[in-house]
């Protein structure tokens, strides 16, 4: 077993924890009270089980198996310790209303070890409560995922893309997901530099958004939110939830009556209001809406609130 210390502090691993529902989601293993990210991996050039923990004011990972190189690599892609949020906090240090971001460490998200895996998870998200999420999550995982250990993982694409729509969905109740995980599967094998490397990195923020739009079922709003936990904000992600938290921060309530009568959020009058609200971020407006709206989350230092109910 090997100890190596993180380049982020206390605060900072907290904040990434909070900074959205990853944590709640097998196979990540996260105590919020008690700092604590535990996870395994498997993948072609290795596996490995990491744990990170803060002791003495200080982040640091222990491999408790596996291939060292790939828990290093595992952990900044999991604590997206490939984002500089520097340029972010030097843009919201002229804000003094948003001093908050820079004290708590901002900036950067929690993310599976691969883009594979976070398009699978997203496309969960959609059009869906959040246990039922879950459990579509854990049904992926239970019935296909691998072995690490005595720990299990996520199921690699070349696992999936051998399985039929059909048996996908009645083993894990994804109803019309199966064939965006299938898609994803197919296109991971075909440019893994993309969705298991590093190769979404060379890309500005349109074609990232660009690429992402192409898979089968990812909507404008799921991939606006992968781009911003990926570092490359573009869009505002507005779905119901965020609307609700819009209507309970500034009272909006800004809604319209589609052809059958029915009231539902104007999506596009939110998404106006936070592209003025944040005009000033330039870029990172996107991540400023979020933290914005998320803050409740990391000034109780939990999710008490359901938020996914």
């Amino acid at each position: 077993m090997s100890i190596f210390m993180l380049p982020i502090t206390p605060t900072e691993f907290k904040t990434t924890l909070l900074s959205h529902g990853w944590f709640d989601l097998a196979p990540f293993k996260v105590d919020i009270k008690i700092p604590t990210l535990m996870r395994a991996f498997k993948s072609r050039y290795g596996d490995a089980i990491i744990k990170i923990i803060v002791k003495n004011e200080k982040v640091l990972c222990e491999t408790l198996y596996g291939n060292e190189e790939i828990a290093h690599q595992m952990t900044t892609n999991c604590l997206s310790l490939d984002i500089d949020i520097n340029q972010l906090h030097s843009l919201v240090a002229r804000h003094s209303n948003y001093d908050w971001i820079i004290e708590k460490g901002f900036g950067r998200y929690l993310r599976s070890p691969t883009l594979y895996e976070d398009c699978i998870r997203i496309i969960s998200t959609a059009n869906q409560n959040w246990s039922n999420t879950k459990k579509i999550i854990q049904a992926l995982i239970e019935n296909y995922g691998y072995d690490v250990n005595g720990f299990k993982d996520f199921p690699e694409p070349n696992r999936l893309i051998r399985l039929s729509e059909s048996g996908i969905k009645e083993k894990t109740k994804c109803g019309y997901r199966a064939s965006s995980f299938l898609d994803i599967a197919d296109r991971s094998l075909s440019e893994p530099d993309f969705f298991a490397g590093d190769g979404w990195k060379g890309l500005h923020a349109k074609d990232f958004y660009d690429r992402l739009s192409s898979i089968r079922g990812m909507g404008p709003a799921s991939a606006s939110y992968l781009c911003r936990i990926y570092g490359k904000p573009y869009l505002y992600s507005v779905d119901r939830w965020v609307t609700k938290r819009c209507d309970e921060l500034w009272g909006l309530n800004f809604r319209k009556t589609d052809k059958k009568g029915k009231v539902k959020p104007d999506l596009a009058k939110y998404e106006n209001f936070a592209k003025n609200r944040y005009e000033g971020f330039n870029d990172y407006g996107p991540s400023v809406f979020w933290f914005e709206i998320s803050k409740y989350w990391h000034d109780n230092e939990s999710f008490e609130n359901a938020w996914w109910s």
